[in-house]
């Protein structure tokens, strides 16, 4: 399964690693270096094994993946990489390379890791406005990315009506209240109608 290969993937990483900072000749500058290729690696592997097809991953294989940058039982975030000894963040933020792949779905699986992983994050994430801010921002290049070879006009004219309706029925929504990923998606629609009328405007 795909989360065996990654698990298998992770545990070479991390022992290649060791076997590095234990040889002697190896300067530290050359194993920053090589920590950022593999990392590098690492995350391009992801994004084409796990994320590269047209079906969205395996839920159990996206909770695998979270489990990368949010511990949820020390309550704390680290960057998404491949090793052991990354350490914590001292303040816990919320990391953009796994949202920007999961937004690119729409399915009840992913829709519902990712308010899972919201509402985690907002537990322990004193800036809730960070929080939806790069949420928003993700769904907006996923949207940008679906539009490319779309009718803008004809996709404006849509987006608008569903990200209307949305926010419509969730008028009474707050930061404070459990903003879902559905909610964060109408409001990046409605900002990216407002880009593109902003767009045609200084073109005519």
């Amino acid at each position: 399964s795909k989360i065996d290969t990654i698990t298998g993937i992770l545990q070479q990483l991390n022992s290649m690693e060791k076997n590095l900072e234990n040889k002697k000749k190896m300067k530290a500058n050359q194993l920053v270096d090589i920590r950022k290729c593999t990392t590098s690696f690492f995350t391009e592997v992801v994004s084409i094994l796990c994320f590269g097809q047209q079906n969205p991953p395996h839920q159990d294989l996206i909770m695998e993946l979270i489990k990368i940058v949010f511990d949820e039982q020390l309550q704390s975030t680290k960057d998404f990489g491949f090793s052991e000894r990354d350490k914590a963040d001292k303040i816990p933020v919320v990391r953009s390379f796994l949202l920007r792949l999961l937004v690119n779905y729409n399915s009840e699986s992913v829709i519902e890791c990712v308010n899972l992983y919201l509402s985690n994050l907002s537990k322990i994430i004193q800036d809730n406005h960070n929080v939806c801010l790069l949420t928003i921002q993700c769904l907006e290049d996923a949207i940008l990315k679906k539009s490319i070879c779309q009718d803008i006009a004809k996709n404006a004219k849509m987006l608008l009506a569903e990200g209307e309706t949305v926010v419509k029925l969730n008028s009474d929504a707050s930061l404070e209240s459990n903003i879902t990923i559905e909610h964060l998606e109408a409001i990046a629609k409605l900002r990216f109608v407002c880009s593109v009328v902003g767009d045609l405007l200084y073109k005519y």
